[in-house]
This record gives structure tokens, C-alpha cells and sequence, in this order.
């Protein structure tokens, strides 16, 4: 039997409603089809949100699912339009207003120390990481936005041992939203790439928006940053806030240092470690060393690192095995620096035969043209490349080892890259997110290839 997270006797009181009798509930979401037994459905309207960017109106309005969620085991629903009386719910003026109160209510509950990362890469990577060592409440998948925050946090026990919530943007003003919703007691900014820089402007806009997380800090919180950001973030965050840098330098707090490819040594003031790099790469032993940054500032000890056995996320370095070929799916996103770290650690690798199959990077706004130019010279080593989307197809005429392009993924482009895919050693797939990740490319290259042999998940690389 689940536990309970919230009485309904709590979800009145939060909302500043009358409290009435209604069921216990086990979980909540605003999707009927992930509905599970005991949760409770908030029906969204879909209507234009132009405080988060959001400008028309939505297609599907949840209030039409109510009825589906209810069948598919939900105890009651929050909604802003009549329902049938027969359904428990709690009606309000909106529900993604109801959301957000809710958040702020619970967030008040909670007494045990709140996570907040942002970055433009590596965010799920490190709050996977980070819950894996405290074994908390994390939010699911990359739920970042003005929707995926408030759940988290409504979705967090009041006994959890700690909370992990990742905060994002796609546009200015949005993480100082989030990050104020969530008052985290450690702030963690990752990095500041290229990513969405096109709704930006500059890099200093970019810059200053990813700060912002350290405006929503509690009292005597702290904020975590590499040491190329340790200047601004100085000029950002309040007197009452501690500064903890990460990186390779003599000065940072927790220093690094690449080892191998899937080895990392880690200091801090409680001593020296080595740890394991789970997927491998630079930039996942800087995540790392940003995770030793909050276990050092939580004053947990850094054994925790190498006593934990990590799990990547989807899409951000998982291997499998097609046949004797591996394949490498970091298909969730990609941005200029996270492209060039990804096809780095790919031309460093000891396979022998190597495919890059590579998507456009998307909002990089004038300078998106240069961007993909630049591939040229990451792809050097790299025994043969297949572009996929408009953006990077560019590089055909540019690159001797180019073997096919395809506007968008379909089944000819799954069928290439399947009957081609024992001709290496080894196949990298990196493309922004609307590109492989939400037409599911790895999923059916590995189903496809399965006709032929049977998937199965593949150790490390090196």
C-alpha cells in the first residue's frame, strides 16, 4: 500500500478552502494516461500563460480527461470547471494557479534540505547522481518548467530525506519563477552554454538568467558554481549565502582531475577520493565533482561518491548492443558545448570503426550557421558521420567522411542506419531533443535491429 502524501483534509487547507472529508492521496499528476491508483488528477485548461511564455491556447484541455482519470484510479480531482458530483474533487478558480499554491504549501512542510540545479547540460545527469547518493525525493525525468517544478515539489513527502529539483528556461524571467517557488537550500548552477541562446540575445542575458537561481536561496543557503563563474556569481548572491566552487583549479573548494576516461580523482577539505565516472567523459566527471560540491556542503562524506554505483539517465550516454556494435544513445539534446564534449570523449574512444549520427541543434539563433560549421573540426577522427534536419546539413559538402543525410527521421533513415550498423565498432547518436529524442531514433534502431538479434544494455566503454 502506498503512503500517503497528502489528507484531503491538507489539500483544502493549502488551497484556503473550507476543509472537507475526501480521500487520502498517493500521488498527483496533470496526465490522465499516467494516472496510477490512489493519485489525484489535476485537470488543466490549456489556456494561454503568457507569465511563462505560453501564448496560445492548448488543444486538449484536462477537464475533458477527468472522467479517463477517474477510471484510471484516481481517488478525486482538482479542476476549475464543473465536474460530476459523483467524482471527489475540489473546485478552484485555476487549477495551474491551485497547482503553484499547493507547491508553496508543501514546500513549507518540508524540513529537510531542498536541491536546485540548473545548467545548460548535464542537469539530469547531476540530480540522477546527486538522489542516487542521498536516496530522496528527485523530480521525475526533466521536469523543469512552470509545470514540472510545482509537481515536484507536491510530489514530495514531507519525510523524505532530501529533494533534488531541477530548474530551466527557455526564455527570460522563468528560473527566478521556479527558483523562488522552490527556495532551495543549495543552489547549483552547472554552466552557462549556447543552449536556447537564440531567445536570449546574448550570453550575458543567458548568463544572468541562469544566475537568478540564487535569488530564490533560503536564508544561509548555499551556492555552487565552477570556478569560471565564481566572479559573477560573487556579484550576485546575498551576504548571508556561501559561495562553493568546483573545478581544476589551486582556489576551488572541490577540485577535479580526469584520471581515465571513466576515473576521477576528487578533492575537497575532507580529503581525497576517486570515483567512478558513470558514462564516462570530462564533462561527466565535472557533474561529478559539482555532486561532490553539495555532498561537501551537506556535510555528508565523500566516500558516498565511491560507494555509489550510478545509473545514467535516458538518453544521456545509456550504451547497448546492436549485434557487435555499440550504441552510444546521448540523444535527449545537444548544444554546441555539450555536441563538442560528446564527440571529444566519442574521437577518444578505443573503437576501432566510429559513426556519428548527428542532428541539428536547435535555438541558436543568429549563429546557428557557424555552430554546425565549427562540427567540422569536432568530427575529425571519426571514421564516417550521418546528418539529420536542416540545420546541420551544412556539413555535407564539408566532410569527406559525410555517408548520408536525412531531413528528419523516418523509416528510411532507421533503415540506413540499421543495415549499416555492424559496419562499425561503435555509433554515436547526438541531436537536439525535437530531432531524436521525441521521434524516439535509438528506441526503434534498436527495435529494428532486433529483427535480426536481440538488444542487450552494454557495458562502459573505454
Amino acid at each position: 500500500m502506498s503512503d500517503i502524501l497528502w489528507t484531503w483534509e491538507d489539500l483544502c487547507k493549502g488551497l484556503g478552502k473550507p476543509e472537507t472529508k475526501g480521500p487520502n492521496v498517493t500521488g498527483i499528476t496533470v496526465d490522465s494516461r499516467k494516472v496510477k491508483s490512489g493519485d489525484l488528477f489535476i485537470a488543466l485548461s490549456g489556456a494561454p500563460r503568457p507569465e511563462f511564455n505560453i501564448f496560445d491556447q492548448s488543444p486538449r484541455n484536462g477537464h475533458d480527461f477527468v472522467e479517463a482519470a477517474v477510471e484510471n484510479g484516481a481517488v478525486g480531482a482538482l479542476v476549475s470547471e464543473p465536474v460530476e458530483e459523483s467524482i471527489p474533487h475540489i473546485l478552484v478558480e485555476d487549477s495551474l494557479d491551485a497547482l503553484w499554491r499547493l507547491a508553496r504549501y508543501r514546500r513549507k512542510q518540508i524540513n529537510y534540505p531542498v536541491i536546485a540545479v540548473t545548467g545548460s547540460s548535464g542537469k539530469t545527469t547531476f540530480k540522477e547522481m546527486l538522489n542516487q547518493i542521498l536516496n530522496g525525493s528527485a523530480a521525475e525525468g526533466s521536469f523543469n518548467n512552470h509545470l514540472g517544478v510545482p509537481l515536484s515539489i507536491v510530489r514530495a513527502s514531507t519525510s523524505a530525506p532530501s529533494v533534488v529539483l531541477e530548474i530551466g528556461t527557455n526564455h527570460p524571467g522563468e528560473i527566478e519563477k521556479l527558483a523562488s517557488l522552490a527556495t532551495p537550500d543549495i543552489a547549483v548552477c552547472l554552466n552557462v552554454q549556447e543552449a536556447h541562446i537564440g531567445n536570449f540575445g546574448s550570453r550575458q542575458n543567458l548568463l544572468q538568467e541562469k544566475l537568478s537561481i540564487f535569488n530564490g536561496l533560503g536564508i544561509a543557503g548555499i551556492a555552487v558554481v565552477p570556478s569560471d563563474l565564481k566572479e559573477d556569481a560573487v556579484r550576485v548572491i546575498s551576504e548571508n549565502h556561501r559561495l562553493v566552487t568546483f573545478g581544476q583549479g589551486p582556489s576551488d573548494d572541490v577540485t577535479y582531475s580526469v584520471i581515465e576516461d571513466d576515473l576521477v580523482e576528487i578533492s575537497t577539505s575532507q580529503g581525497v577520493i576517486r570515483s567512478a565516472v558513470p558514462g564516462g567523459g570530462s564533462h561527466r566527471a565535472q557533474t561529478l565533482a559539482a555532486v561532490a560540491a553539495v555532498v561537501q556542503g551537506l556535510d555528508l562524506p565523500l566516500t558516498r561518491l565511491k560507494d555509489t554505483e550510478f545509473d545514467l539517465p535516458a538518453g544521456r550516454g545509456q550504451q547497448f548492443k546492436l549485434g557487435s556494435t555499440i550504441l552510444i544513445d546521448d540523444s535527449y539534446n545537444a548544444n554546441p558545448s555539450s555536441m563538442q564534449a560528446s564527440l571529444l570523449q566519442f574521437r577518444q574512444s578505443r573503437f576501432k570503426r566510429k559513426l556519428a549520427i548527428l542532428g541539428d541543434m536547435n535555438e541558436l539563433g543568429d549563429d546557428s550557421e557557424t555552430y554546425h560549421r565549427e562540427l567540422v573540426n569536432q568530427v575529425e577522427g571519426i571514421d564516417a558521420v550521418v546528418t539529420v534536419g536542416s540545420k546541420i546539413a551544412i556539413l555535407k559538402d564539408l566532410l569527406p567522411s559525410h555517408v548520408a543525410h536525412f531531413d528528419i527521421v523516418d523509416s528510411a533513415c532507421v533503415d540506413w542506419c540499421n543495415s549499416h550498423a555492424e559496419e562499425y565498432q561503435a555509433i554515436l547518436v547526438k541531436g537536439s531533443n525535437t530531432v531524436f529524442w521525441t521521434s524516439n531514433f535509438c528506441q526503434k534502431l534498436r527495435v529494428r535491429f532486433s529483427g535480426k538479434r536481440e538488444t542487450e544494455p552494454a557495458q562502459h566503454y573505454n
